[in-house]
Order: C-alpha cells, then sequence, then structure tokens
C-alpha cells in the first residue's frame, strides 16, 4: 500500500497554482477519473467497477453516500483503443490530505504494480496565496525495487504527459472549465471494453480495402472508420437486446436507401439482413 506523504515517499514533478477549491478541485478529478479519453485520445473511455467509502477507523467497508467521507476508493478499468488489454487502476482520494492516489493494479490480483502510481495533490502554500495542484510520483529505490513511475504511453501515460497535459487540464476543469469534457455523463448503452475488441476487428477486417477502394472524393479515412464504428455499436446494441429479452434470432433493420451503401454492406456481411 502507499502512504499519502509526499516528502517522505514521492518525489515532485511539477506544480502548479490555480483559484480553483478544493471541492472543484474533486470536480475536475472526477472528469479525469470517469472520462479520462477527452484527454488521452489513446483510450475509449473507463468503466467503474466498484466505489467505496474507507472509514476512519479502519473498520469494514461501506457504500458511498453523499455524506462527506475522509477517504474513498473507485476501481476503474481503462478501456484502451485499437484492441489492447484493458487496466484496472485503484483510485484512493483522501479528502483530508487533499490527494489523489492512481494506482495500477496487477492482472494477477489485488496488488499495485511497483512503481505504478502516481499522485494528484491539492494543498495551500501559505496564508494570502493561491492554492497548488501538484503532481508527484514515487521516488526510484524508495522501497528497495528500484522502480520509478512505469508508463506504456496508452493506459498508463508518460510522466511528461501527465505534467504538461494532464495536469493543466485538471486545473482548467477545476476553475469551471468542465464543460469542455463534454456534457454527457452517462454510462455508455454498450460495454467500452466490448465495443473496443469488436471495432478492432472490424476495422482489420474491411477497413484497408475499403479505404483502398473508396469511390467518392470525400476522405475514406473519416467516412470508412466512422462507419466501422456505427455498425460496431448497432452490434453490440441489437446483441445486447437478444440477450436481455433471449431472442435466439438477430434482428433486421430497413434500408431506407440514403447514404453510399457502406453501413448496409457491413451490416449484412456480418451476418444482419435487411429489409
Amino acid at each position: 500500500t502507499y502512504r499519502m506523504d509526499v516528502k517522505a515517499q514521492w518525489e515532485v514533478v511539477c506544480q502548479l497554482q490555480t483559484a480553483a477549491d478544493f471541492a472543484d478541485f474533486l470536480a475536475g478529478i472526477d472528469v479525469w477519473i470517469r472520462r479520462p479519453h477527452v484527454v488521452n485520445k489513446r483510450v475509449v473511455g473507463a468503466s467503474i467497477l466498484q466505489e467505496r467509502a474507507v472509514p476512519k477507523d479502519g473498520g469494514s467497508d461501506r457504500p458511498v453516500t453523499g455524506d462527506h467521507l475522509s477517504s474513498r476508493q473507485l476501481l476503474r478499468e481503462l478501456i484502451p483503443r485499437g484492441g489492447g488489454p484493458s487496466v484496472k487502476e485503484l483510485v484512493t482520494i483522501d479528502e483530508d490530505n487533499g490527494t489523489c492516489l492512481f494506482s495500477s493494479l496487477a492482472a494477477s490480483g489485488p496488488l499495485a504494480i511497483p512503481g505504478g502510481g502516481y499522485l494528484i495533490r491539492y494543498h495551500f502554500s501559505g496564508p494570502g496565496e493561491q492554492a497548488r495542484v501538484t503532481l508527484a510520483i514515487p521516488k526510484a529505490g524508495e522501497r528497495g525495487d528500484g522502480v520509478s513511475y512505469t508508463a506504456d504511453g496508452v493506459v498508463a501515460p508518460t510522466v511528461t504527459w501527465l505534467a504538461d497535459v494532464l495536469l493543466p487540464r485538471i486545473v482548467r476543469w477545476a476553475e469551471g472549465n468542465c464543460s469542455l469534457a463534454g456534457k454527457s455523463n452517462r454510462d455508455p448503452l454498450v460495454p467500452l471494453d466490448k465495443f473496443s475488441q469488436l471495432y478492432h476487428q472490424l476495422k482489420e477486417k474491411y477497413g484497408p480495402f475499403f479505404v483502398q477502394n473508396w469511390p467518392e472524393t470525400t476522405d475514406p479515412h473519416k467516412f470508412v472508420y466512422e462507419d466501422i464504428a456505427i455498425a460496431t455499436f448497432l452490434l453490440l446494441l441489437w446483441q445486447e437486446e437478444r440477450d436481455t429479452l433471449r431472442l435466439l434470432q438477430k434482428q433486421s433493420f430497413v434500408d431506407l436507401g440514403c447514404g453510399n451503401g457502406l453501413l448496409v454492406h457491413l451490416l449484412s456481411s456480418e451476418g444482419v439482413s435487411t429489409k
């Protein structure tokens, strides 16, 4: 486990001043937790698998409520674009210390990968001064493992990206620009992991041919992969409906004859009949 002690265990990478209060800071952090794709374009999104409160007395966990909590944890799964493996991340928000810790989880169990984490802290430097938001990573060798923050550049961004892109964006969101991250905070209609996997399969299956043989003057990369994404969504949506209603036969759709016919072709090629 990690102790929320920046001086003893953490190496400060950068810090920014902010006019936001602590509640606004938490709102900005929440955007990054629940909608990482608005700033990290290499991920499809995040699924919140679990959310719980951590009592001060160290007792048993309890569901998160609307009351002020000293500490709470969220387990999220980051879904990369392109069908790569997802990564689970434990997010610990300690309101007493003004910290938010992101820890990668090993695939084999609930143990944090050594060095696979970073800390974002909100704190006041002194009376009359603006608050600061700080990014810190584990000190190399602090725990005898010789490892600092580990990154793959996708679901685990590089330290440079965290400092130059993410931290300024969190500050902007905290200072009243959360609308820049998009207005929708609803759960997706189809699972993100299934969407990413199927989209990657259909992209590899149909994309190269139609991009190379695109008969129109429009940009094939835009329209071909856009229709593949739409087809992916519809196929998964209909699959969810069949599972819910226990339907054995695939649904059919009506072709109104508008558009270039690529979407119809994709759906028909995947076994969906048209009328």
